[in-house]
């Protein structure tokens, strides 16, 4: 707390009242709020490169300091949910379509990928083979060991339709030398998208 004051302090906020919001913290003062909050890795980076790119709908920083930032509190128009989604979908949309963009890449790339994952899914099969001979030779289930032997099969599909798809994907991208790339909101919730005067 001694450091977030410190911040507050050389920003010249005067603090009256402070409220935890998860790993955020509510600063009221006389007549502003903020939200000061711990910096994530490179996060003031993604924040000048979607300003090169005039994507403007994040909130403005206040603060450079490379452990905290502090952001205004904007306060959230009531709308209904639905145009709320519409919205989100829209403005992500358009994330997606300033920041896109290709860089060139090796079939050793996709190949990593394609391994990576074909060895989970290998480590699947053998897991859930392992746990359904345990679970068979046992005298009496518990309610969840036979919750997972009445849907083995469906377990097995579902790992079979997933190596299916992951092989059809590396037939496709193998030949290719360029990858599309974009930038991902990456924690897409409705609580984290406040609607306000700025409209797109």
């Amino acid at each position: 707390m001694q450091i977030i004051n410190e911040i507050l302090k050389q920003n010249n906020i005067k603090p009256k009242k402070y409220k935890k919001i998860k790993t955020a913290t509510l600063i009221e003062t006389e007549n502003k709020k903020y939200i000061i909050k711990q910096n994530q890795k490179n996060i003031q980076n993604i924040y000048e490169y979607l300003k090169t790119r005039n994507f403007n709908y994040l909130p403005k920083i206040l603060n450079k300091n490379e452990e905290y930032e502090i952001t205004e509190y904007i306060e959230e128009y009531k709308i209904p949910q639905e145009q709320k989604i519409i919205d989100m979908i829209y403005l992500v949309s358009l994330l997606h379509n300033k920041t896109t963009h290709y860089k060139e890449t090796t079939e050793d790339e996709y190949k990593e990928l394609y391994e990576d994952i074909n060895n989970n899914i290998e480590y699947l099969y053998g897991y859930y083979n392992d746990l359904i001979t345990i679970i068979e030779n046992k005298t009496y289930m518990s309610p969840c060991e036979y919750l997972i032997a009445r849907n083995f099969t469906k377990i097995l599909e579902t790992l079979y339709y997933s190596k299916q798809e992951l092989d059809n994907w590396y037939k496709i991208v193998k030949e290719k030398h360029k990858q599309r790339l974009v930038v991902l909101h990456n924690n897409l919730e409705l609580d984290h998208f406040i609607e306000n005067e700025n409209k797109y």
